[in-house]
C-alpha cells in the first residue's frame, strides 16, 4: 500500500531530484556562512507533507543547517527507493510501513498529519452511498492508499469485493475518470478530491478515512546510518517542521501559496486544501510516539484492524524496538 506514486529507478527518477534549498527565500540564516548539511528527502505531491515546503520557503531549514533536496518519486515500490542509497529520508504512510516492515531499516522519527477527509471514496451520479457501489465501477490505485480506504469501505459495510468491479488508476486519473463519466466512483486524495467534486455537479463523498481515526497517517522515516551520522540534521528537520506547521496553522493563505505552488494545485482550488487534513506538531507527535501514547494504544491497533479486515494484512505486525525512535523530537523540544 503506497501513499507513494510510481517510481522508476533509472537516470530519469534520479534527474527529479530538486534542490530546494537553492531557492529558499527565507530572510534570516544562522548557517548562511556555515557549509550546510545535504538531506535527501523521497516525498510526492500529498498536501499532508506541504510544510516541507514551507520550511524551505521561510528559511527555516538554512536556519537549522541544511541543504534539502526533495526526491519526487511516483505509485511503486518506495522499499526500493529506501535500499538503494538514493535518500537519506522518506515521506510515506503507516499502513505503507507496516506491509513493508522489516524489508528496509528506516526508522520513524517523527508523525505529519493524519487524513480526515483528504482520502476519500468519491460516487458519481446514483452512487449515493458504499451500499450503492455493488456492480458497478470504481477507480482507485491498487498499489495506494486509496486501496486501503476502500477495503475499509467494503469491509465495513459487509460487502463482497467480487460485487464490484475495479479499475486499477493513480489517484489523479481516478478523479478524471470519475468527472469524464467514465466510471462510477473513485477512490483519491486531496488536492483530486476537490477537483472531482468542483468538476462534477453530481460527485459527493461517500466515504472518507476518517471514518477508521487514524486509518491514513503519515510520518517521516530516515536512515538509521545517517541518523546516527548526523543527528544534528535530524533533529534540524524537527525543529523546521515545527516551525513550519506552526506557519501553517497561522498564516494558511500564505501557506496554500506556498504549497499550492509547489505541488501544482490551481489556485481556484487552494482555499480547501487542508480541509479534512490535520498536521501534527512537535509536541503532539512526541506525545503520540511516547510510550503507552495514542499511536501505539490507539492509532497503530486502528490501521492493522482495517487492514487485517480488508485482508491487505494476515497477521498484525510487531514492531521491533528500533522501529521509532523519538530521541530527535524530545532533544528539540527540550531546547
Amino acid at each position: 500500500m503506497f501513499r507513494t506514486r510510481s517510481l522508476a529507478l533509472t537516470a530519469t527518477a534520479v534527474a527529479g531530484i530538486v534542490a530546494l534549498s537553492a531557492c529558499s527565500s527565507g530572510t534570516s540564516s544562522t548557517a548562511s556562512d556555515e557549509e550546510l548539511t545535504p538531506f535527501t528527502l523521497g516525498t510526492n505531491s500529498w498536501v499532508g507533507y506541504g510544510p516541507w515546503y514551507v520550511a524551505q520557503e521561510q528559511g527555516y531549514l538554512e536556519d537549522e543547517g541544511i541543504d534539502l533536496e526533495i526526491f519526487n518519486y511516483d505509485e511503486a515500490d518506495y522499499v526500493a527507493l529506501a535500499t538503494t542509497g538514493q535518500v537519506d529520508g522518506i515521506n510515506h504512510s503507516i499502513n505503507d510501513w507496516l506491509v513493508n516492515y522489516n524489508q528496509h531499516e528506516f526508522e520513524l522519527v517523527l508523525l505529519e498529519d493524519v487524513s480526515l477527509t483528504a482520502d476519500a471514496m468519491i460516487g458519481g451520479a446514483g452512487v449515493d452511498s458504499v451500499a450503492d457501489l455493488v456492480g458497478k465501477e470504481v477507480a482507485f490505485g491498487e498499489g495506494g492508499v486509496s486501496a486501503l480506504v476502500y477495503y475499509d469501505a467494503l469491509a465495513k459495510n459487509d460487502i463482497d469485493p467480487a460485487d464490484i468491479t475495479t479499475v486499477n488508476l493513480e489517484p489523479a486519473d481516478a478523479g478524471n475518470a470519475l468527472i469524464a463519466g467514465q466510471v462510477d466512483s473513485a477512490v483519491t486524495y486531496e488536492p483530486y478530491v476537490t477537483t472531482a467534486l468542483t468538476a462534477n455537479p453530481d460527485s459527493k463523498v461517500i466515504y472518507s478515512a476518517g471514518e477508521t481515526p487514524g486509518l491514513i497517517s503519515d510520518g517521516l522515516f530516515v536512515s538509521p546510518e545517517y541518523a546516527e551520522e548526523h543527528p544534528e540534521v535530524i533533529e534540524g528537520l524537527a525543529a523546521a517542521w515545527d516551525k513550519a506547521v506552526a506557519f501553517t496553522l497561522d498564516n494558511p493563505e500564505e501557506a496554500q501559496t506556498i504549497i499550492g505552488e509547489a505541488t501544482g494545485v490551481p489556485a481556484d482550488q487552494r482555499e480547501t486544501m487542508f480541509e479534512g487534513l490535520e498536521f501534527y506538531t512537535l509536541a503532539d507527535s512526541a506525545d503520540m510516539l511516547a510510550d503507552g501514547g495514542a499511536f501505539g494504544a490507539d492509532i497503530m491497533p486502528s490501521i492493522q484492524a482495517a487492514m487485517l479486515a480488508a485482508g491487505i494484512l494476515d497477521a498484525e505486525v510487531e514492531l521491533g524496538d528500533d522501529a521509532i525512535d523519538t530521541s530527535y523530537l524530545t532533544t528539540v523540544l527540550d531546547r
